[in-house]
């Protein structure tokens, strides 16, 4: 592919490894690579994730640069969140200040909105899903400048039956009365 896996691991998880990887032809650029053994995940359930970010595309969900099959292994190579987990801010500052969770907040339910306007669940949300894209800057965060966070973890959402005009099949329509 287009990436140098690096020996650094950035996480697990039950299904893979997620590694640094560096662009090939330009090392600078860094990315995150998660590495799927298909002898522990079928090769349709690990393809289902690729798919679903490949069409979930958005500033606030972490982004698909390319994948790679070799062997039993697929290779998913994405957008690099080098600020680790919102998890992990929580638990070193004991919490956040309301600023900051509203602007966090805010930019995990514009990604929650896009997915399920696509008629996607994403049925893990937590913060161990929920990566930090940029470190806060104040200034930034209050000029709206910076995407703060990145929705993670497509192993486990389900994409629900869509009609013709982009309504959920199953979901409960109402009429405007009144």
């Amino acid at each position: 592919g287009n990436f140098v896996i690096q020996d650094h691991e950035l996480g697990s998880g039950g299904y893979g490894h997620v590694f640094l990887a560096t662009s090939a032809s330009t090392p600078s650029e860094r990315a995150a690579c998660k590495v799927v053994d298909t002898r522990k995940m079928k090769r349709e359930a690990v393809m289902r994730e690729v798919q679903l970010m490949e069409r979930l595309a958005h500033e606030f969900i972490i982004g698909l640069l390319e994948h790679v099959e070799i062997e039993s292994r697929v290779f998913i190579f994405m957008e690099l969140a080098p600020n680790g987990e919102l998890f992990g801010r929580v638990v070193k500052n004991g919490s956040l200040t309301e600023p900051e969770a509203r602007r966090y907040f805010g930019q995990l339910m514009a990604a929650v909105d896009h997915i399920h306007k696509a008629g996607v669940a994403h049925r893990d949300l937590k913060l161990e899903n929920v990566l930090l894209a940029a470190p806060w800057d104040a200034a930034a965060v209050a000029a709206g400048e910076v995407p703060l966070v990145k929705l993670i973890d497509w192993g486990l959402a389900h994409q629900h039956a869509l009609r013709a005009d982009g309504s959920v099949v199953g979901e409960v329509l109402r009429s405007r009365c009144g």
